[in-house]
């Protein structure tokens, strides 16, 4: 399983567009201090965001299928 968190994962969880999800995972790169070739990993995200981590990793593994 992924533990990085990628654009079309946060477009699922959120319904939004995938550019959109770009721009969020952008700005939270740039909250947590990491650089623009950094991954977000989907401790990260679902601490910032406070999801519930399986929720997080059924999108995921639903998108590696």
């Amino acid at each position: 399983m992924r533990k990085i968190v990628k654009p079309a994962d946060v477009a699922l969880i959120f319904g939004i567009s995938p550019r959109q999800a770009s721009r969020i995972l952008a700005t939270l790169r740039k909250t947590l201090g990491k650089e623009k070739h950094h991954c977000v990993t989907v401790t990260e995200f679902v601490t910032h965001f406070g999801l519930p981590r399986n929720e997080m990793e059924d999108v995921i593994f639903y998108n590696d299928n």
